[in-house]
């Protein structure tokens, strides 16, 4: 069993910036499958027929389909998306000149230690102590 301190001493705003937009891209397409689940879940309920009379009852000729649903849904969502890539490279330059660097401790059986390529760190020291079997 291998044990591994590692100390990051910097991560770059563009770094922040690429795993910010790579999670954000992939909260976007979860979040458009589950408004899709959501909408024909409903769908089958008879939600939206009710929906549809209700409006037409009142006086209205519009009427909620998936086109005007999965619209509104992904604009929600990529606005979402969009402040979440703006604020990752933001909060990185706000936590390095706030906080002291910071120690991560990962314990791996077996395998070798990778970091993401996506991350760019600067300076970083890895301490390697095996334990025998």
């Amino acid at each position: 069993m291998a044990r591994r301190n590692v100390s990051l001493k910097r991560i770059t705003p563009l770094s922040a910036f690429r795993v910010g937009l790579a999670m954000s891209l992939v909260g976007l397409v979860a979040w458009l499958i589950a408004v899709v689940l959501l909408y024909f879940g409903m769908s089958q309920f008879g939600i939206w027929e009710s929906m549809n009379s209700l409006i037409f009852d009142v006086g209205g000729s519009q009427k909620i389909t998936f086109g005007m649903v999965f619209a509104i849904c992904a604009l929600i969502g990529v606005v979402v998306a969009i402040f979440n890539t703006i604020l990752a490279p933001l909060l990185i330059l706000v936590e390095e000149r706030t906080l002291p660097s910071k120690t991560i401790k990962y314990c791996f059986v077996r395998g070798n230690f990778n970091l993401s390529p996506l991350l760019a760190v600067r300076k970083l020291e890895i301490r390697v102590r095996y334990y025998g079997c």
